[in-house]
């Protein structure tokens, strides 16, 4: 699923997203950290016309746990 997660410069600096989301790795943590769960995150971003997947919430806890030090 790391394969999900990305980092080019020309896409948010370099900041590590979700593949064809633009979505921040850091944004999702956030949103889990204020208590949403990942089906309102998803719902979130829908209405935004982002197309965000459980699959990419777990890719971005995955990539979070692969890079802490």
């Amino acid at each position: 699923m790391l394969n999900n997660i990305i980092r080019n410069k020309k896409i948010q600096g370099g900041i590590p997203c979700v593949q064809g989301t633009r979505v921040p790795v850091s944004s999702i943590l956030l949103y889990l950290a204020q208590g949403w769960t990942a089906d309102k995150i998803i719902d979130d971003y829908k209405a935004a016309g982002v197309p965000l997947k459980k699959t990419d919430i777990q890719a971005a806890l995955e990539y979070t746990e692969e890079h802490l030090d």
